[in-house]
């Protein structure tokens, strides 16, 4: 199946419909949006090019580090 992020709410209640939900280019989706789709699956991939767009970051600095480190992303990917 595919959907905008945002359109995804159509598929119905908030809880999980699919073993993965697949988001391309993640790097220009803001974080509320894409959890729309994400609630509605049980596994999360997401894909983007570094070289064809840069990332839009919504978050304050100090927000996006803490975050960073949590998950273990390097800075290549920031």
């Amino acid at each position: 199946m595919a959907a905008t992020c945002i359109s995804a709410y159509k598929i119905g209640e908030p809880k999980p419909y699919f073993d993965m939900c697949i988001i391309d280019e993640a790097s220009q989706c803001n974080t509320a949006m894409s959890l729309v789709p994400i609630i509605r699956a049980e596994n999360l991939m997401l894909v983007g090019d570094p070289q064809q767009l840069n990332p839009v970051i919504l978050l304050d600095k100090a927000d996006n580090d803490v975050l960073r480190k949590k998950y273990g992303v390097s800075n290549k990917y920031d």
